[in-house]
Order: C-alpha cells, then sequence, then structure tokens
C-alpha cells in the first residue's frame, strides 16, 4: 500500500505548478500544465513518450524556464532559475540516466557541488570522512546502505540508484522526482525501492513517480497526472481507477499489446549457432562460459536472468563488438567468430542495442546521418569517398515514414527526439535491411504503450518474414508475449531453458535466482 496522505486541508501542497507553457519554436511542449503533489503523497506522472513529462520536470529541477505558468513549494511562489536554486529550495531528481561520475568514490560524488559549511574540510578540500559518515546514516535510516569509499563504476546499477537517491537526500531534498527509477532494475530490486520510496513519503517527502509501467504505478502510487500532447488529460486517485482508464487517457484509446502467432512456424534451419562460447574479461573472470545455443528461422529466442548475468556480453559478441575467448559462432553454416561487426552486419546481423544513447545514436547528428551511420560506406551512400546527400535524405525519409518517427524532420538534432521516437528510429535502421538475424537487447526499456506495442509489433513481423531474433529482456511479461523459446543465463552460463507457450513463471524466476532448472 502507499502512504497514507495527510488531511489536505492542513498543509499547502509540497509542489503547484499552474499554468505552465513551454514551448521550443512551433512546437507545444507543455500546454497551460497544472500539477499538485501534497507532502507524503507518492503522485505518477504518467503519459506516452513526447507526452510533455520530461519537460515538465525540467521546469522544476531548474533545467529550462517555462514561457508562463506559476511554480509554488509549501504555498510560496518561486522562481527555480538554475539547478542549484531547485537543490536549495529542496528538490531533488533522480535520473534514468545516473548523473554520477564512475571514477570517484560514492563520498567524492556526493561532496561535488556541496557549499563548503556542507562538504567541510578547506576551501579546495571537502572532508570525505564527514561526508562518508553523514552517508552511511542516511542510508541506515533509510534502507539504502552503501560503501561510501567504494568507486561508484563498481557498484551495480542498482546501488548506483542508492547514490542518486541519497545524494539528493543528503542536499535536504523534500520533494523527490524519480524518472523511470525501475527501467534498469530486477523485480527484487525494484521492491526493495518501492520500500524505500514508501519510507520517504511516510517522513512527509513529496515523491514525482514517472513510469511507464502501469502496474508498478497501481502498486505504489497515491495519486496520478496523466498527460497527452502536452496537455492535463487527467487526474486520478490510485485507488479508484484501473490500468485500462489510465491507459486509455495516454493514448486516448487502449493499446493491446501484439502477441506471436503461436501457429508452427514454417522454415526451421539453423541460423545462429553458438558453441562453447567462452568470454574472458581484462580482469581474468569469466562473463561467459561455454555457451551452447542455436536460434531457428522464424523463431525468437528470449534471454532472461538478472541484469550482470552475462546477457549484454552474450550480445556483443554475437555482433562482433567483442571476441569470444573460446568457442565458435556461425551463421548460416558459416565461421563468424574473428569476423568484425562490418562484415557481420554486410552478412544479415543487426543490432538494436541496449543503450540507444551511447551505443546507437550521436544526439548532435541529423536524424538522417543517424539512420545510416551503420551504412556509411555503403555504394548507396557514399561514392569515391563523397557523400550522396540525396540518397541519404530519401532513405531517411521513408525510414521515418515508415515507423513513424515524429516529427519527421530528418534535418534535426536526433537528440531531440523523444527516447520512443530514438528508439523507432534504431529499430527501423535495424530491421529495414531485411536481416537474417536480430540481437535485440531491452528494446521497449522505458517505452510508453504505444511506441512498445510498435516496437514488438516490428520484431514479429521480422519472425513472420523469416529472421531468427535474439530478444534480451529483463521484463518477463515481455519475454513470455514474444518468445518461441526462453533461456535464462545465471553467471555467465545458461542455465535453463522453456519452450513456449506455456511458460511456467515461478520456474524461470528460480532460474534467474540460480536454481537449475
Amino acid at each position: 500500500m502507499a502512504a497514507t496522505l495527510p488531511p489536505t486541508n492542513v498543509q499547502p501542497p509540497a509542489v503547484s505548478m499552474s499554468g505552465i507553457r513551454i514551448a521550443f519554436g512551433k512546437v507545444v511542449a507543455n500546454d497551460a500544465v497544472d500539477l499538485e503533489v501534497r507532502p507524503g503523497e507518492i503522485h505518477a506522472l504518467l503519459g506516452e513518450n513526447g507526452a510533455g513529462k520530461t519537460t515538465l520536470m525540467r521546469a522544476l529541477s531548474g533545467l529550462l524556464q517555462p514561457d508562463a505558468g506559476a511554480i509554488r513549494l509549501n504555498g510560496q511562489p518561486v522562481v527555480i532559475r538554475d539547478p542549484q536554486t531547485a537543490q536549495d529550495l529542496g528538490i531533488g531528481m533522480v535520473h534514468q540516466h545516473f548523473m554520477l561520475i564512475e571514477t570517484m568514490t560514492v563520498a567524492e560524488n556526493m561532496s561535488l557541488g556541496l557549499p563548503r559549511e556542507r562538504a567541510g574540510g578547506r576551501v579546495f578540500f571537502p572532508d570525505f570522512d564527514r561526508v562518508a559518515r553523514e552517508v552511511d546514516a542516511l542510508g541506515r535510516r533509510h534502507d539504502l546502505q552503501v560503501d561510501a569509499s567504494a568507486r561508484v563504476g563498481s557498484l551495480t546499477v542498482a546501488g548506483q540508484q542508492r547514490v542518486e537517491i541519497l545524494k539528493a537526500l543528503h542536499r535536504g531534498a523534500r520533494v523527490l522526482i524519480l524518472d523511470e527509477p525501475t527501467a534498469v532494475l530486477s523485480p527484487q530490486e525494484s521492491l526493495r525501492l518501492f520500500a524505500v520510496v514508501r519510507s520517504l513519503a511516510e517522513e512527509g517527502t513529496a515523491i514525482i513517480f514517472i513510469s511507464h509501467k502501469l502496474h508498478e504505478v497501481m502498486a505504489v502510487t497515491d495519486r496520478i497526472t496523466v498527460l497527452r500532447r502536452g496537455k492535463v488529460a487527467g487526474c486520478l486517485t490510485t485507488a479508484e481507477t484501473s490500468e485500462g482508464e489510465i491507459a486509455r487517457l495516454m493514448v486516448g484509446a487502449v493499446t493491446s499489446r501484439p502477441r506471436r502467432n503461436t501457429t508452427p512456424r514454417g522454415e526451421t534451419g539453423t541460423v545462429l549457432r553458438l558453441r562453447g562460447a567462452g568470454l574472458t574479461d581484462e580482469r581474468g573472470l569469466r562473463q561467459l562460459d561455454g555457451i551452447d545455443l542455436e536460434i531457428g528461422r522464424s523463431e525468437i529466442l528470449g534471454v532472461a536472468g538478472v541484469d550482470g548475468n552475462g546477457q549484454s556480453e552474450l550480445a556483443e559478441v554475437v555482433v562482433g563488438l567483442q571476441r569470444l575467448s573460446d568457442g565458435s559462432i556461425e551463421l548460416d553454416g558459416a565461421d563468424m567468430t574473428g569476423a568484425s561487426p562490418a562484415v557481420r552486419i554486410a552478412r544479415g546481423v543487426a543490432h538494436v542495442p541496449e543503450d540507444r544513447h551511447r551505443t546507437a545514436l550521436v544526439p548532435d547528428m541529423s536524424v538522417a546521418d543517424n539512420a545510416v551511420i551503420e551504412m556509411a560506406g555503403w555504394r548507396r551512400f557514399a561514392r569515391a569517398g563523397l557523400r550522396r546527400g540525396r540518397h541519404i535524405a530519401e532513405f531517411a525519409r521513408e525510414l521515418v515514414q515508415d515507423y513513424d518517427v515524429r516529427p519527421g524532420d530528418i534535418r534535426q538534432p536526433v537528440g531531440s527526439l523523444s527516447g520512443g521516437n530514438q528508439q523507432k528510429l534504431v529499430m527501423g535502421r535495424a530491421l529495414t535491411r531485411d536481416p537474417k538475424l536480430i540481437v535485440a537487447v531491452q528494446p521497449a526499456r522505458g517505452l510508453d504503450f504505444g511506441a512498445t506495442a510498435f516496437v514488438h509489433g516490428r520484431l514479429l513481423d521480422s519472425r513472420s518474414g523469416g529472421a531468427a531474433i535474439m530478444l534480451i529482456s529483463a521484463e518477463m511479461d515481455e519475454l513470455v508475449a514474444l518468445c518461441d523459446r526462453i533461456v535464462v543465463m545465471y553467471r555467465g552460463m545458461i542455465i535453463g531453458e522453456q519452450t513456449g507457450p506455456d511458460y511456467d513463471i515461478a520456474a524461470l524466476g528460480l532460474m534467474m535466482a540460480g536454481r537449475a532448472a
């Protein structure tokens, strides 16, 4: 259950945003948006990608200025000119993509930007021991324990998230914005986070919870504000609504996820075969150990497992980003063990990477250039070392239209697109070549209903067209809905397999915890 709300007549809202308007040129991101969050409330902010959620929260956290409207904190009007002002006013934000320096320790990250009187020590030398003691105390109080002396890069994703939350609390946050907080967490880690969020709310912290996972919203929040196309579509009390009603407000109609056709597949020849595949990293640690698997034509093989058990490394060795230490890889019977990524692309391997921001797109480049970035050397797009701009533009316009990438201006920087539209572009770039093998890693992570349904539909279309698909996902619902078989990875090994459509979810969960089938 979510936290019990205080009576609404006792104190003013912790946050009141009224009539907020923010436009980028002719594009209106927020149009007269009202948002009210009470002290001790867990308030969900929902909407499709591009609905205006992130823009609204950027205004609240001081990253941009509204063109119109007013913001009040605890009933007092405020002007939030920059992130430092937001921090001073008690507003903290935990971004989906963490804002930490991985080579520094937890205590050092905590000290960055702290006023001298908070950091202790001399002007340029904060008292890291003091900060560490304060962080340890906060961690014990809120069940957010983390080693303050550890380097951030050595922590798990869940550990880094705990650091981000502690960082906000250490700076006095009474309004905490959580942007897609469970997108990179396992189910068990998500449950632990929910307990922390409830504990904070019980102490009076106002929580703004941004998520696309409606079952989580229903489980943990008190109220819900839904945005659609930059406007407020509705404000709901969680206990009095349903997932169906929320979905209708978000997209204007109920969007159902496509499911695989469970009729027997036609062609069943093997497309991908791994034999004894192993990978040892530069530290001498085994990341993959004795992987044997096959994927046939018109088959989707799901790869399940708690994050960090070799799934990412498996994808990277298949697409050629890492080379096997031992074992072999075959594509359509041909040895690909030592082949470069470019050779694999030319032979029909497509890759939808796990992190579109780091490994799939160049944010400052145009939509058109990103559309052909993997094929820039192909004769269709370059000749004698010169770009063929007209051909690139034609291809990009066709891709944008076919994959419903919005807005459709191929000249704008790809970084200005919403996450869902960026993912559509990545999917289109990968699938438009009619690949033999698709390696899709978390392809719907952080996407709204409409974009998720679109991505799933395109994967199923590719399956129907004869492609072999390796789908790596932390979402069990996604794997069960789409996959013909599911294998489970644990500590770099495949420890179990099930064939659909009637999966034993409990058994899969036990395998994810390391209990072999």
